[in-house]
């Protein structure tokens, strides 16, 4: 009898130790890490994610809107969000607006310049997904970032049509991306056309306009929100304003944009710190240009370069 009693208290004593085994790891949507195609804490995709915050985050989660379609992108079709100076301002703000991280700023001048009503800015400003009211109408590269997502594969129940991005062109056109193959418009320059007439203005536009021989059908814009996510640094940086520094810098750096680089080229771009791929981007200089040149090589049989994932094929 004692010793199956001492049997009995080892078996227990073992049974504590499995029970107590280690809580697993927070989800993203719960706050944990996020990856790629992940769910978010507002229930949408991650379209992004770094490793090192940035100003507007660490992750962005992104939701179709499918409440409505076919709203207008701006109350006001034909004036500039961003005014002139001799400086050329707007012209870099434009530049600027396309970037990651400006679908918020581009959304909150939108809504700032036409007030209250029923359009994209002002909707996706003001829609609730997911228990999350901090939605905003994604910039030219949020967007494309969302798209091939979609097109991996790992966000799926996305309608191939023509969404709206927050990012102005000019005065009068904004920029779309049409998720039947990614191509970005405008509509400038008789691009866009109705009944075979170029639009005027694409902002009061409430479906995409034809595109020649695109086969794309005309259908109503859709729209689709994100929403940043995660640690951030302190502030935006402010605008930039590319100029000819006159320095020279080399592959450790430092480097400022501006710079002559290693290769001879300009530095363009600076992601302020290291990345898995470095952390500054160099053109070319003119000297290494070509004209004319294929982009194979003469008699090579001409196919794709990536075959086609499962679910392209169905």
């Amino acid at each position: 009898m004692k010793l199956c009693r001492i049997a009995v208290a080892l078996v227990a004593g073992l049974a504590g130790v499995v029970v107590s085994s280690p809580v697993s790891a927070a989800s993203c949507a719960e706050g944990g890490r996020c990856r790629i195609g992940d769910v978010g804490p507002g229930g949408g995709t991650v379209v992004l994610a770094f490793q090192t915050p940035a100003w507007w985050g660490s992750y962005i989660e992104a939701r179709p809107v499918t409440r409505v379609r076919g709203l207008r992108w701006s109350l006001k079709p034909t004036e500039a969000l961003y005014v002139d100076g001799p400086d050329g301002s707007a012209r870099r703000k434009r530049i600027e607006a396309r970037g990651v991280g400006m679908g918020k700023p581009n959304t909150e001048a939108i809504v700032a310049q036409s007030g209250p009503g029923r359009y994209a800015a002002a909707y996706v400003a003001d829609v609730d997904l997911g228990g999350k009211s901090d939605w905003w109408l994604p910039s030219l590269d949020e967007l494309d970032a969302v798209y091939h997502v979609v097109a991996s594969g790992r966000m799926r129940s996305v309608v191939r049509d023509a969404y709206w991005t927050s990012t102005e062109a000019s005065d009068r056109y904004a920029w779309y991306q049409m998720f039947q193959d990614s191509t970005q418009f405008t509509d400038e320059n008789s691009v866009g056309q109705v009944n075979g007439v170029g639009v005027p203005s694409n902002k009061n536009r409430v479906k995409n306009a034809k595109h020649g021989k695109s086969g794309f059908p005309v259908l109503p814009y859709r729209m689709m929100a994100i929403r940043y996510f995660g640690p951030s640094e302190d502030a935006q940086p402010p605008l930039f304003a590319p100029a000819l520094t006159g320095r020279t810098c080399t592959d450790t750096g430092p480097c400022r944009v501006g710079d002559i680089g290693p290769g001879g080229g300009v530095v363009f771009f600076d992601a302020g710190r290291s990345l898995p791929w470095g952390r500054y981007l160099e053109a070319a200089p003119s000297s290494t240009e070509a004209v004319g040149l294929r982009w194979h090589p003469r008699g090579t049989r001409v196919r794709t370069v990536f075959q086609a994932l499962p679910w392209e094929k169905q």
